[in-house]
């Protein structure tokens, strides 16, 4: 599943083993104070949605509107799914620590890219966390990025 491969890289490195084995998504998410959570890049360029519930009500809404209002929701919302669409893109997820194990990344990018018809870079989606507060998307990066041939030696 290249398209979602940022949402497994970065499951699969945040924290540490012991963290990994007992931590949700939904705290990953959840956390207002904690810029480097691994997950919340790769979501956002994965354009997942977060379905929140409470006794009444379920609704679903983008995951950077969730991250926008998640401090303010009423209490009793919980978060019950996080959905993402499947695409023909691919997708890749990296944390830049400062050492090695169970270190909080200094910088985390993930981003997504769908080619256009002629291999060059059509739709791209890059997110950002640690750097700042909140992750965020970065318009700059990918309109920098967007048409350009899909190699690396290319992408500046």
């Amino acid at each position: 599943m290249p398209d979602l491969a940022a949402l497994a890289e970065a499951a699969g490195q945040f924290a540490n083993p012991a963290v990994r084995n007992v931590a949700t998504v939904g705290g990953n998410l959840c956390s207002t104070n904690f810029a480097a959570a691994d997950l919340v890049p790769a979501l956002i360029c994965l354009e997942a949605e977060v379905e929140l519930v409470d006794g009444t009500r379920r609704d679903r809404i983008a995951i950077e509107r969730f991250l926008e209002t998640r401090s303010v929701l009423p209490p009793g919302r919980i978060v019950a799914r996080v959905l993402m669409p499947r695409s023909v893109g691919r997708s890749t997820h990296v944390r830049l620590p400062l050492r090695k194990a169970g270190d909080y990344p200094v910088a985390i990018a993930s981003l997504h890219v769908e080619p256009d018809d002629r291999g060059n870079v059509g739709a791209i989606r890059v997110a950002v966390g640690s750097a700042e507060a909140t992750a965020t998307r970065w318009p700059g990066l990918e309109g920098c990025l967007a048409g350009r041939p899909l190699e690396a030696d290319h992408a500046f």
